[in-house]
């Protein structure tokens, strides 16, 4: 069926050649329901995301395609509401970015500990992203030399910052053998002391893994040892933690 273009439509932005990938609603009232019909349709920014098909067969194909885009060099995410393309510097888009991308890894995880058990393989993995960065050991201890309330509210909400995670990377997730953990610091600059970063962090990532009983403890009999690696990533800041098993 022919568009029938109305007055709005002849007064936006779009008409006068501009894409979807400049915020216009015009273009997603223009697709029944804001339904997907092509990859080039998906706009950039999170206030007006493509709705996924209907139709099963139709939906299958499409995340295919949005798949191939992502492999080839293209951002194209779905954290629920529909298909986007974040922009960055907008506040929300690198959230839900940076959700997107614990949820994928997660998945790919998942994927990975399937074939191993099916292989009867001994080595199992598990990674935990943790977006962002927590607080450092200078800020601790000084928040605890001007109230020793302070220190432990900091504590608290690190904590709250890394459980949310584990809910995100490691639902249901019990280990029971011993296990050797690999830390990446992925910071904005290198304005932080590696120390610092590390020391403390570790500290509130280990207490939060037993508090979400993925661990028993954090003592010596579950924790054999660990390694710290240091990058700097300005868009994306975060955690990585390797959970290996081992023994």
């Amino acid at each position: 069926m022919k568009h029938e273009t109305n007055e709005v439509e002849r007064n936006c932005s779009c008409e006068k050649g501009i894409t979807s990938h400049d915020y216009c609603p015009v273009l997603l009232r223009r697709e029944k329901g804001g339904k997907l019909k092509d990859i080039n349709d998906i706009p950039y920014g999170h206030m007006f995301p493509m709705q996924r098909s209907g139709n099963p067969v139709e939906d299958r194909q499409f995340r295919r395609k949005v798949e191939e885009a992502n492999r080839n060099g293209d951002c194209i995410i779905n954290v629920g509401n529909g298909y986007y393309r974040p922009v960055p510097g907008d506040t929300t888009d690198e959230s839900e970015l940076r959700e997107y991308l614990a949820k994928e890894l997660h998945r790919a995880r998942a994927i990975q500990i399937k074939r191993l058990k099916m292989k009867g393989g001994e080595r199992v993995e598990y990674l935990l992203v943790i977006p962002g960065r927590l607080d450092n050991l200078n800020d601790y201890i000084s928040a605890e030399r001007t109230n020793r309330y302070k220190g432990a509210q900091m504590k608290s909400h690190s904590e709250a910052i890394v459980i949310s995670a584990i809910r995100q990377c490691m639902s249901g997730v019990k280990i029971k053998k011993p296990v050797y953990m690999e830390y990446r610091w992925y910071e904005k600059n290198k304005r932080r002391d590696l120390d610092n970063i590390s020391s403390f962090g570790r500290k509130v990532i280990q207490d939060s893994l037993v508090h979400a009983h993925v661990l028993e403890n954090d003592g010596w009999k579950e924790i054999v040892g660990f390694s710290d690696d240091f990058c700097v990533d300005a868009q994306n800041p975060r955690i990585e933690v390797l959970i290996r098993e081992v023994g």
